[in-house]
């Protein structure tokens, strides 16, 4: 009897060594792509403001500096930064439908939209290991808006700057 409970043991520490070396493994893979998503992202939103800048400043037909900023020229900046946080949003999306428990689109998109945004409703939610990825697409899409804010920031100052008297 002893031999079977010492055999038992011996059985259970293995396939408790199997299943943690599974999870670690889950884990790392899901770590490298929400990095990968992550740089993409970071990479997707500093071209996007830099093509931006530029394509507004050829639209207005003279640098930045030297043009008044009237109302369409910022509905066009606002219109072009509200595009480049729904092409991020689309690319968390696409993680997290092939990376959790949610697998239909509109749902992985919702829930993506929820996390960027950080409103976070709670109605939809991946289960396990995929909640992760919420959390740190929360972080990235409060940085990318405060990014934004920041460049709005810069568009329209430049325009005011150049106006002042000197």
């Amino acid at each position: 009897q002893m031999g079977l409970r010492w055999r038992k043991t011996i059985g259970l520490s293995a396939l408790t060594a199997i299943c943690r070396d599974r999870i670690r493994a889950m884990l790392l893979e899901l770590a490298g792509w929400i990095t990968a998503t992550t740089l993409v992202t970071m990479l997707v939103h500093i071209y996007a403001l830099i093509g931006l800048w530029l394509l507004l400043g050829h639209l207005l037909g003279r640098s930045v500096r030297h043009r008044r900023i009237g109302h369409v020229e910022l509905a066009l900046a606002t219109a072009g930064l509200v595009v480049v946080h729904l092409l991020e949003m689309l690319l968390w999306a696409f993680l997290i439908m092939h990376q959790t428990d949610l697998s239909r689109f509109g749902d992985a998109l919702y829930y993506s939209m929820m996390s960027y945004t950080t409103v976070g409703y709670g109605d939809v939610v991946p289960h396990g290991d995929g909640r992760l990825i919420g959390s740190i697409e929360a972080v990235i899409g409060t940085l990318m808006t405060g990014l934004s804010t920041a460049w709005l920031l810069a568009f329209v100052s430049r325009a005011l700057v150049s106006k002042s008297p000197a």
